[in-house]
């Protein structure tokens, strides 16, 4: 289910893989200026950049979630979905 969740997004265009630096935004207002205002906006994250759900936590609009713990409600809730590209392996692994 979440493969054809992802695969919709895909074919719709509201997906994409983004390369996250290692350098993350430490505060809500840094983050906010490299991602601009979102709505449902859903960011899947490898489980070694856990501080950006912190951090992005009292943006409106934008829920990030770890590989491991992404749902096929949080994908089907989602306008746009960004996917780190170190968690892509493990998504697919997820999907297969």
């Amino acid at each position: 289910a979440l493969a054809a969740v992802l695969s919709a997004h895909a074919s719709q265009q509201t997906l994409r893989v983004v390369r996250m630096t290692n350098e993350l935004p430490k505060k809500t207002k840094e983050l906010f200026t490299l991602i601009g205002r979102q709505n449902k906006l859903l960011i899947i994250i490898s489980d070694q950049k856990k501080i950006l759900g912190q951090v992005a936590a009292n943006i409106s609009g934008v829920q990030v979630k770890s590989v491991n713990q992404v749902t096929v409600t949080d994908t089907l809730s989602a306008g746009r979905i960004w996917i780190d590209e170190e968690a892509l392996s493990t998504l697919q692994n997820r999907c297969s």
